[in-house]
């Protein structure tokens, strides 16, 4: 089974396009995307949405947004129960559905934290989805290989068809 890597710049859409074209597409999708959280139009962070389920929890905030207790990472707080949220996705998602999103494999997932394990697991088995920034691509490859077929946005949209495709977006 292959699997598939949509690579993007920081705060480019990815997330935003993944879950617009996932709501209609015929394909049973599971995996956790990182739903971007804003406030009056800023960034403050993103919670870990449940491709199969619907289901959302707070991920990251900014420090002075966060309301709960978590680990600093850059300029984010991280919270636990969001990552937890991420790994159950992923895992109730590996075998049991055509596509695993899993957006994002980032630096946490890289350094071994985060959904790392779950990565790992659903890479094996295929037919995943991993979305990374540009930053980090090499990174990527030095941990897991090169052995992903990368696709664009008119790739993903011909794969899983969707709104995008039905609504001529």
């Amino acid at each position: 089974m292959k699997n598939f890597l949509f690579i993007g710049e920081k705060n480019s859409g990815k997330s935003t396009f993944l879950h617009s074209l996932l709501r209609d597409t015929n394909f049973s999708c599971g995996g956790v995307i990182s739903m971007p959280v804003f406030k009056q139009e800023i960034k403050i962070g993103t919670d870990a949405l449940n491709v199969h389920t619907g289901e959302r929890r707070t991920l990251t905030r900014l420090e002075k947004y966060a309301d709960f207790s978590g680990r600093a990472v850059g300029r984010y707080v991280i919270n636990d129960k969001g990552i937890e949220h991420g790994k159950r996705a992923i895992e109730m998602a590996i075998g049991k559905r055509d596509f695993i999103i899993i957006d994002e494999v980032g630096p946490l997932e890289l350094r071994g934290g985060g959904w790392a394990e779950e990565v790992e697991k659903a890479f094996r088995k295929g037919n995943v989805i991993a979305v990374i920034r540009e930053n980090i691509k090499e990174k990527f490859f030095e941990k897991y290989g090169e052995n992903f077929t990368r696709v664009g946005k008119n790739d993903l949209v011909n794969m899983l068809g969707g709104c995008y495709e039905k609504n001529g977006i």
